[in-house]
C-alpha cells in the first residue's frame, strides 16, 4: 500500500532535481551570459523545493519506517550530488612547453632544467 505522503514525495523530489537543473541553466547565463536574473529568481524556489524535499523525507522515513541509513542515503543524495558537479574530475594536464620570456632583443626560450637537477643538486645559473 502506498502511503498519501510517498506520492507527494515524489512530486517534490522530481520538482526539485527539476529546478537544480533550471538553476545549473541560469548559473550558466548568470556568468556567461551576465544574466543573473534567473538565478535571482530560481534560487530561491529551489531553496524553498530543497527544504521541502528534506521536511518530506524525514516525515516518509518515518511513517515508512525506512532504516537510518536509508533515510540518510534519502537526504544526503542530492547534496553529495550537488558536491561532485563542483569538484573537478580530473585535473587539467600540466604545461610541459618551455616558458617564453620577453628579452630586448625579443621573445627567447627559457629551458626548463627542473628534470635535470636531482635533490641534492641546485640548478646551474644561466649567465647571458
Amino acid at each position: 500500500m502506498r502511503l498519501p505522503s510517498e506520492r507527494n514525495f515524489r512530486i517534490v523530489a522530481l520538482a526539485e532535481a527539476t529546478s537544480f537543473l533550471a538553476l545549473l541553466a541560469a548559473t550558466y547565463l548568470k556568468y556567461g551570459q551576465d544574466q543573473p536574473i534567473g538565478v535571482q529568481i530560481l534560487g530561491p524556489i529551489h531553496g524553498l523545493l530543497f527544504i521541502a524535499y528534506g521536511l518530506l523525507a524525514l516525515h516518509l522515513g518515518q511513517r515508512a519506517r525506512w532504516r537510518k541509513r536509508t533515510t540518510a542515503l534519502v537526504l544526503l543524495a542530492p547534496a553529495a550530488l550537488r558536491r561532485l558537479h563542483r569538484r573537478p574530475l580530473a585535473r587539467p594536464p600540466r604545461d610541459r612547453s618551455p616558458q617564453l620570456t620577453t628579452t630586448p632583443a625579443g621573445p627567447t626560450a627559457k629551458p626548463d632544467r627542473s628534470e635535470n637537477v636531482t635533490p641534492n643538486q641546485r640548478p646551474r645559473e644561466v649567465v647571458a
